[in-house]
């Protein structure tokens, strides 16, 4: 007999598939470069390396990948206010029924009716209850909460593209040092 989140269970075994694939093309990524390992003792040769790295491009295919983990993740939270959801309000408004994320509290009428619409079909209160105590806004920093980086990462991804970049150690070094200081 099938479980009611066996489907969610399976997402969520494929993404960590996917991470780890991820992993061990970003691995071969920086193995095939100049500076698999970045230089411990030498300042010359870290900004050498920082500068190569930074111009070097990401391929695109970890966009794509990095993608399909963040629309599993994202849609497993859609399953399960779905799943809450009554078999009526199912039928009658599957389209709205969704795992809302809000940065802020729903401060008009019209953001606390798109918020109530996603999860109006969900009769269970102590679902309601987790669902609201699990919205960004609720955290002590909104922007850093991982379900709302998330939730946006989804959004870039369907409407957009996923940009990848990485840190190229400027952070590291006062800016008058650094490769972008210098410029």
């Amino acid at each position: 007999m099938t479980h009611p989140f066996d489907g969610i269970n399976e997402k969520l075994k494929r993404s960590s598939e996917n991470i780890r694939y991820i992993e061990s093309e970003v691995t071969r990524f920086f193995e095939e470069s100049d500076y698999p390992v970045f230089p411990q003792d030498d300042k010359k040769l870290i900004l050498e390396a920082i500068e190569y790295h930074r111009q070097r491009e990401i391929p695109p295919r970890f966009s794509v990948l990095i993608g399909e983990v963040v629309h599993h993740l994202r849609s497993c939270l859609d399953h399960i206010a779905w799943h809450f959801s009554t078999l009526e309000y199912r039928r009658d408004h599957f389209r709205r029924i969704e795992f809302p994320v809000l940065e802020a509290p729903p401060g008009d009428k019209d953001t606390l009716k798109r918020y109530e619409g996603k999860i109006k079909g969900i009769t269970i209160s102590e679902a309601r209850r987790a669902i609201e105590a699990l919205q960004p806004y609720n955290a002590p920093d909104p922007v850093d909460s991982p379900l709302l980086i998330l939730h946006n990462m989804d959004i870039w991804d369907k409407h957009r593209e996923l940009v990848l970049c990485f840190g190229t150690g400027a952070i590291a070094y006062p800016p008058h040092d650094s490769p972008a200081g210098r410029r």
